[in-house]
């Protein structure tokens, strides 16, 4: 079959049961939580929504596209946990199609396309509520829309050079896209390079116009993105996060690290959960019966085959690259794994899939051996969970406590949606909430607003010169004094930030931000790891009694625990004021 001849069609039923098997994947995915990712960027995206400018009025870590998902999330599903889950699984829906669509293009055989297609979501679901909803995750959908429009440009060529050219440009603009997920998105260009030479290789020299164009693409995305940041006048704080902080986050990475650590790393998964091991494995295990049943002979054969397996070298590279080895940095994988592991389970059940004379039948064949697989993988038991909260034998809070995932050191579920429940019940939502830590996702359950552009403390914690950034929030915080403030405990992340400080331990060392919480508020509460700081009300002093007596012992009081004390009236101002149960004095010596 030549490259200009389309492949056979997906069919209706094969779209179905890809999007119906992402769907019933993804189900399990309602009742997570936010990881801390996912509030930090939930946050920024509803300050966007707000009206706000991204960088200018919101501090964000990464290029934009990341708050664009959660601002579209919200504005379709509205402001809460579970919008950009379900954004998400429509996501993950059409990164399947998509891989179906290229594994079509490449070997227009339509079972493997099937199996690709729902290879993609069988993977991606094994995978947690940290890891899940992440921009490595996002990129991959415009990363593999560029890899097919160089395919669809290929099929052009021989027709219609302008149309073909329209492809290769689309190409470039949808990698350029990706980029502005992740810097690390360009090596998509490594796969789309190899895509034009299998182009090439069928069409003739004429195929590599397809660079230049693809080159004009990308450059007119990140050209409109430039042009977007100075209309909005957030270019100069977006150059700030991008080039100051950004290089120094990536810096920080364990001393002595060798090109053979890493790799080592990269293959034995270090530092990763078992749920990893199907997306980064099902790839390469899959290849091999896929090569075995295709037998590929020509150049233009193994170029096909060449795509999928340069695509995830540089996903794997992508791991190495950022030197965190975070577990969402495994996930640009899922496109080449999908793609040369649905391409060998078809080339295992070919004879079986062969029997079955109609392509609706084969299909649903596929979908039903892989929900079949669901059950020995961790997608079966999240099932029974949503279920039990579903039915209601299980209250959401009952399952989040339940689930030693949602609680370790640095973060904790059960306490953000405690604080966050309380802030809500205790505020109006024209105050304001100041978080002196790293979880904005109390702004966005509690939907309180902050009054900086730093929703978290993390640039503070991360500059080497912090002193402007400092200077700028106690600005913002005596410009607009927040109603409440939060300080986190326990926060600890030296690999981000470079020390072992938690922020209770930092607020004590940043003098101005100290003097001013511990002048102008007072502890109301405490909720786990959070401490709430009240505003004092203008013009009304803490109500302070001192009352000496001589030589009064505190455990002759009944406020301090003596059952039988006559001591009514201190007891009273005892109950509704603040105790000490420890008071030293300088001189406190009575004499005859």
């Amino acid at each position: 079959m030549a490259l200009s001849d389309p492949p056979p069609p997906l069919g209706r039923a094969s779209i179905l049961s890809v999007i119906g098997f992402t769907a019933l994947c993804g189900s399990v995915s309602l009742i997570y939580p936010f990881g801390r990712d996912q509030g930090n960027y939930a946050y920024a995206g509803w300050v966007w929504l707000d009206g706000g400018a991204l960088y200018r009025d919101v501090f964000v870590f990464k290029p934009p596209m990341t708050v664009a998902v959660h601002s579209l999330a919200m504005s379709l599903f509205g402001v809460n946990t579970w919008a950009i889950r379900v954004l998400d699984i429509g996501w993950t829906a059409a990164t399947a199609l998509l891989v179906a669509a290229i594994a079509l293009e490449l070997w227009k055989r339509r079972d493997s396309a099937v199996a690709a297609g729902l290879t993609c979501p069988f993977l991606y679901y094994q995978i947690d509520y940290w890891t899940t909803a992440q921009t490595d995750g996002w990129m991959t959908l415009p990363s593999a829309l560029a890899v097919w429009a160089v395919l669809r440009g290929g099929r052009a060529l021989p027709v219609n050079v302008r149309k073909a050219l329209a492809w290769w440009t689309s190409a470039g603009a949808l990698a350029g896209v990706a980029v502005l997920f992740k810097y690390t998105a360009a090596l998509v260009g490594v796969p789309m390079l190899v895509a034009f030479a299998w182009v090439a290789s069928r069409q003739g020299r004429r195929a590599w116009l397809g660079i230049a164009a693809a080159l004009v693409g990308g450059l007119t995305t990140l050209i409109a993105c430039w042009l977007w940041l100075l209309a909005t006048g957030a270019w100069s704080a977006f150059v700030e996060s991008q080039l100051e902080l950004i290089p120094e986050y990536v810096g920080r990475r364990p001393a002595g690290q060798t090109p053979t650590d890493l790799l080592g790393r990269l293959f034995t998964l270090k530092r990763t959960k078992t749920d990893l091991l199907p997306l980064f494995w099902a790839g390469p295990i899959g290849l091999a019966p896929g090569l075995l049943a295709s037998r590929p002979r020509t150049r233009s054969d193994w170029l096909a085959f060449a795509i999928p397996v340069t695509w995830w070298l540089v996903a794997a590279s992508n791991v190495v690259v950022q030197g965190k080895f975070f577990d969402y940095h495994y996930l640009p994988l899922l496109a080449p794994s999908s793609i040369m592991a649905g391409l060998g389970i078809a080339a295992l059940l070919r004879r079986p899939l062969a029997s079955i004379h109609r392509r609706e039948g084969r299909a649903l064949v596929l979908t039903a051996l892989m929900a079949a697989a669901i059950a020995v993988t961790p997608i079966g038991g999240r099932f029974v969970e949503i279920a039990r909260v579903a039915v209601g034998g299980q209250t959401i809070e009952e399952y989040i406590a339940s689930r030693r995932e949602y609680a370790f050191p640095a973060y904790n579920v059960r306490d953000i949606r405690q604080v966050s429940e309380l802030l809500r019940e205790t505020t109006t939502p024209e105050q304001r909430v100041f978080l002196w830590g790293y979880e904005p996702t109390i702004n966005v359950r509690a939907r309180r607003h902050t009054v900086s552009r730093f929703l978290y403390n993390f640039p503070l914690r991360m500059a080497v010169d912090s002193s402007r950034y400092e200077e700028e929030l106690i600005h913002a915080l005596s410009a607009r004094p927040p109603d409440v403030i939060v300080v986190t405990k326990g926060d600890r992340f030296p690999g981000l930030t470079g020390t072992y400080k938690d922020s209770t331990a930092l607020l004590a060392e940043f003098d101005e931000l100290d003097a001013f919480v511990k002048q102008r508020y007072e502890r109301a509460e405490t909720v786990g790891r959070y401490s709430l700081w009240r505003r004092i009300e203008p013009g009304g002093q803490p109500n302070v009694i001192v009352i000496t007596v001589d030589t009064l012992r505190a455990d002759r009081l009944g406020a301090y625990g003596h059952a039988s004390a006559r001591t009514p009236h201190v007891d009273a101002l005892a109950a509704s004021g603040a105790t000490f149960t420890n008071a030293f004095a300088p001189m406190g010596r009575t004499t005859p």
